[in-house]
């Protein structure tokens, strides 16, 4: 209908989130410990679980390493999944102003030796959706994106 939703934090919601997690799915990887809890049923859930939290638990719970942007490449380039995040901004005020953005590095037989051409695969708004350049999915909009490969089983 074209109204725009929320995450129960208040951010605005773009899927960039669930792209990630079903592409991991489908390569067979459960990042379900990533997860928030949909607070009604009490079970993980991908719509309870903003960027902010993701990069919390990527960073804690031992799936995932986190790497430079030329390792993250190279690990793509042989089929290991990279996950490319960058967490919400928020206001003065404590309010979001930016939802952030999580994306998958899309693999390259070329190893980009400067960021801004690391190829990046994601949803979301209009701005960063499909294949976009590092550059036009996270750094032109002023995040420093971080680099986690996803270990898996």
């Amino acid at each position: 209908s074209g109204a725009t939703q929320y995450y129960p934090n208040g951010a605005v919601m773009t899927y960039c989130n669930i792209f990630v997690y079903l592409f991991l799915q489908r390569l067979g990887i459960n990042i379900d410990v990533l997860l928030g809890v949909d607070w009604r049923n009490n079970k993980p859930s991908v719509y309870y679980t903003p960027i902010s939290l993701f990069l919390k638990m990527m960073e804690t719970h031992g799936i995932a390493d986190e790497v430079d942007f030329i390792k993250g490449q190279n690990f793509a380039k042989f089929g290991c999944p990279v996950v490319v995040i960058a967490p919400e901004k928020y206001g003065s005020d404590g309010k979001i102003i930016d939802a952030g953005h999580i994306a998958l590095v899309y693999p390259q037989d070329e190893i980009q030796k400067n960021e801004i051409d690391v190829m990046i695969s994601g949803a979301g708004s209009r701005a960063v959706w499909g294949l976009k350049s590092c550059y036009d999915a996270f750094l032109k909009f002023g995040y420093k994106p971080r680099y986690f490969h996803i270990r898996g089983k």
